[in-house]
């Protein structure tokens, strides 16, 4: 049956049930670092009013928590650790296909996307009598159809924007069937700039992730050797560079969810502080390779701030020493070396003792400094001969490393 709605008792609905009340989102994280990003979490909500603080719980590959749409603007915005966040929409029990046709129709679907919006919807189920995910996204999507098609007539496609896909995650688990709406739109790694990569690249996210493990917001430089394309230093850069948040210069699917309150968030945007002041900083990226230093310096315009305090160049981290270093450049225990070396097959072949080989040079040359250094296997992090304060296992590019933390004796 057609709904007999006008535009206006719309809006004050998507007010009264989405925008005026808390909501339960879930934040995608790298594998082993929840609780990090966790805490990006609650240092970011932390003058939040309406972050219910005890609702921030961690399990694997991801941070639950409840809040206002507010709080969601300001996690996609701001901070830089995290993969995605979605809102919930509804959660109940289906064994049936019926039954999940019918559900999903009952759900106001109007109140989260317009009826003219494109997507797609991801499935994911285990432990359930549903479990053939294809078949899954048909019903979901007859189920939209059905509640959805009568409020295309109502709505005209002018009244509210769908030019960005809106993504419907559907996951169950022992019966239970959660849906969600995707509010990050393409993954939080991408911040809005075109950004040149060299083989194997590291996201932006993970990148973060590390360097807030390492303990980077207590330190003052950096030193990237084996940089690439510079994923490392340029996180480390914006991260203390309060004009240029990571969300600044990019879009999110919640701009396009009915009644997108646009003056609100520019001037979130406008408004936002870093939770705590800035310690100054310097940062030397370096690598062996002449076209990852080519590739660093075109990431660097394509940022376009000048200013940045970073020093690039060509140099191999095991023929230079600290003499050859900026003068300015003072290695002390706030200083933070940091390490992505290449690995794989060939390297292993190429250079079996690469990872005692950096625990030497490190030992040699570095003394008091902090490290933290990405291994392909607990065995190549054993073999830098460095003790740890703190470790985190991962995927990166799809394969497990494990990321190790300390001071270097």
């Amino acid at each position: 049956m057609r709904p007999t709605v006008d535009l206006n008792s719309l809006e004050r609905r998507v007010r009264q049930k989405i925008q005026g009340v808390p909501q339960w989102f879930w934040v995608v994280t790298h594998p082993g670092f929840e609780k990090t990003v966790a805490g990006e979490i609650k240092k970011i909500l932390a003058n939040s009013t309406s972050f219910v603080q005890d609702s921030l719980h961690t399990s694997f590959g991801g941070v639950e928590f409840q809040g206002r749409l507010e709080d969601m603007w300001r996690i996609n915005a701001v901070a830089r650790t995290p993969s995605r966040v979605s809102m919930r929409i509804a959660q109940f029990k289906a064994t049936q296909f019926p039954e999940l046709i019918r559900k999903i129709a009952e759900i106001p679907w109007e109140l989260y996307i317009s009826p003219h919006a494109q997507g797609q919807i991801q499935v994911t189920s285990r432990l359930s009598r549903l479990i053939h995910t294809d078949a899954i996204e048909e019903r979901v999507a007859a189920g939209m159809a059905m509640h959805l098609g009568s409020w295309q007539a109502i709505i005209p496609q002018e009244a509210l924007p769908h030019t960005l896909p809106q993504t419907i995650l559907v996951r169950f688990e022992s019966d239970i069937c959660t849906l969600s709406i995707d509010s990050s739109g393409e993954l939080l790694f991408k911040r809005g700039y075109d950004k040149f990569t060299e083989e194997a690249p590291l996201r932006d996210t993970l990148a973060s992730c590390v360097l807030q493990l390492a303990g980077w917001d207590d330190c003052e430089q950096l030193f990237d050797p084996m940089c690439g394309s510079g994923t490392f230093s340029l996180e480390a850069l914006l991260s203390r560079k309060p004009s240029r948040w990571p969300g600044s210069i990019r879009r999110f699917a919640f701009e396009e969810w009915p009644y997108f309150r646009l003056p609100a968030y520019r001037h979130m945007l406008q408004n936002l502080k870093p939770a705590v002041p800035f310690l100054p900083m310097a940062v030397i990226a370096g690598d062996k390779d002449s076209k990852a230093i080519e590739t660093v310096n075109r990431n660097l315009l394509e940022l376009n701030l000048p200013e940045l305090p970073i020093k690039v160049s060509q140099q191999d981290f095991f023929k230079a020493v600290p003499s050859e270093l900026p003068a300015d450049f003072k290695l002390r225990n706030r200083t933070l070396i940091i390490m992505n070396p290449p690995y794989g097959i060939r390297i292993s072949q190429e250079f079996p003792q690469l990872f005692q080989s950096i625990g030497d040079q490190l030992r040699k040359h570095y003394t008091g400094c902090r490290y933290a250094i990405m291994c392909p296997t607990p065995q190549d992090a054993q073999s830098l001969g460095l003790k740890w304060a703190r470790q985190a296992i991962t995927k990166n590019g799809g394969l497990e490393v494990m990321i190790v933390c300390g001071m270097i004796p």
